[in-house]
């Protein structure tokens, strides 16, 4: 998925609760290194990334970004930093962590060709999904149509919804 979509679908599906900007955060940030990774590569090798894949996959390709696309250096982070904690740290990390693994399960379930290497360094193992969220072979053209108007339509409503209930509050009158 994009990052934005990454973004959007954790925070609407989790809008009320107090800690959905950890979660929704936390789920872009397995690709934060990867942009920085692509921005380096297109520099250091002077190509221009929307026409030469090959910084893509320089990128793609780093032990970093497949470190934080598996399912592995999440479990093991999880259980060291939960073991190291407090119960009031272990609790406010429960976002963070929720929101990085949805990163990763989302990314499982719609990279097809491209899908990272879920129990790396362990295996190479990738998830053969039926979907991509990019690749017209395997229904890109439709998810990425369908992901797109959803996330307009329920951001609208979101935003509707939410000046209707700011229109219905009652105004408080300031004392005299």
């Amino acid at each position: 998925m994009t990052i934005v979509s990454h973004f959007f679908w954790n925070w609407y599906l989790f809008r009320n609760r107090s800690w959905v900007w950890r979660f929704a955060w936390a789920g872009v940030a397995p690709d934060v290194p990867y942009f920085i990774l692509l921005g380096y590569y297109s520099t250091r090798f002077h190509v221009n990334a929307f026409t030469d894949l090959s910084a893509w996959d320089l990128a793609w390709r780093s032990p970093i970004v497949m470190t934080l696309h598996s399912f592995v250096p999440w479990a093991i982070a999880f259980g060291v930093i939960s073991a190291a904690s407090g119960p009031s740290t272990r609790a406010a990390l429960w976002p963070v962590w929720a929101g990085w693994f949805s990163h990763i399960v989302i990314d499982m379930l719609t990279h097809r060709t491209d899908g990272y290497p879920i129990f790396y360094p362990l295996a190479t193992y990738r998830f053969p999904t039926p979907i991509s969220y990019w690749e017209p072979a395997y229904h890109g053209r439709i998810f990425a149509i369908v992901d797109s108007m959803l996330t307009v339509v329920l951001l609208l409503h979101h935003l509707v919804t939410q000046r209707r209930r700011a229109l219905q509050r009652p105004v408080a009158v300031a004392a005299r």
